[in-house]
């Protein structure tokens, strides 16, 4: 059997609070770090890489087709762009930029009136592809898009972007149930 300590609720907040500020501590420490890590210098890659793809064997800068960050190149512009415009029309939105981490992501997060927040991810896998994922009300919802990395091009964001806001502000409409007698 464990034995714990027995104390006053005085005691125990004392305590929490502490305990509270070590967690903060902590987190500031991991954020500093994460800042430091994507501050390290680039290193060139001097072998000549070959991977297997549908097309046959292909080189890193062939994977990329002469672009070295599609993500940051192709889809962020685009997020930042609807973010935006959505913003205007009242919608609170933000986009989140983390290339700089493993997987390379970015986030696009949409608020609309009277709902809970949603989210559409665009991740790089292996393979090297782009995932589109949508959570909206608080669930994965609609068939993942995925598209090769070097074939990520505006038509595909927009698409993505269409599909996801399409479901996050259908989610705010109220169904024929919730519209009362």
């Amino acid at each position: 059997m464990t034995k714990h300590l027995t104390g006053t609720r005085e005691e125990w907040l004392a305590a929490r609070l502490e305990l509270l500020e070590a967690e903060k501590e902590l987190t500031r420490r991991g954020d500093e770090l994460a800042r430091r890590r994507q501050e390290l210098p680039w290193v060139g890659v001097d072998k000549e890489y070959r991977f297997q793809t549908d097309e046959g064997s292909a080189s890193l800068a062939d994977l990329f087709r002469g672009r070295s960050q599609p993500l940051r190149e192709v889809a962020l512009p685009l997020l930042r762009e609807w973010s935006k415009r959505l913003s205007v029309e009242g919608y609170p939105t933000r986009v989140e930029d983390r290339l700089g981490c493993r997987p390379p992501t970015l986030v696009f997060r949409l608020a609309p009136r009277g709902a809970p927040e949603s989210f559409l991810t665009l991740a790089s896998e292996t393979g090297p592809s782009v995932r589109f994922s949508m959570n909206v009300d608080g669930r994965e919802v609609g068939a993942d898009l995925k598209t090769p990395l070097a074939g990520l091009q505006t038509r595909v964001v927009l698409e993505g972007l269409g599909r996801f806001v399409t479901a996050a502000l259908e989610a705010t409409i109220p169904r024929r149930s919730d519209c009362g007698p």
